[in-house]
């Protein structure tokens, strides 16, 4: 499930954070695998910033769910 380059980052909101786990683990295997054989400088920057806009998302949920779990503590009179 390679992001395309026309599908737009936005789309990653909508995708279950397993589904962006997948799509983070094939982006690096991706540029591991240009790594070895080559690639444009191109095809290197794309696969970068898809790399990190992936993370970013997954980071961003995981403040969400830190944030949503913290409770106020009660108050004592």
């Amino acid at each position: 499930m390679l992001l395309s380059t026309n599908q737009p980052m936005q789309e990653l909101r909508i995708l279950e954070t397993s589904q962006l786990v997948d799509l983070l683990a094939e982006h690096t295997s991706n540029y591991t695998k240009m790594q070895s054989t080559g690639a444009s400088e191109e095809e290197y920057a794309r696969c970068i910033l898809t790399i990190k806009a992936i993370q970013t998302e997954i980071d961003v949920r995981k403040k969400v769910t830190t944030q949503s779990n913290i409770t106020t503590p009660p108050e004592f009179s």
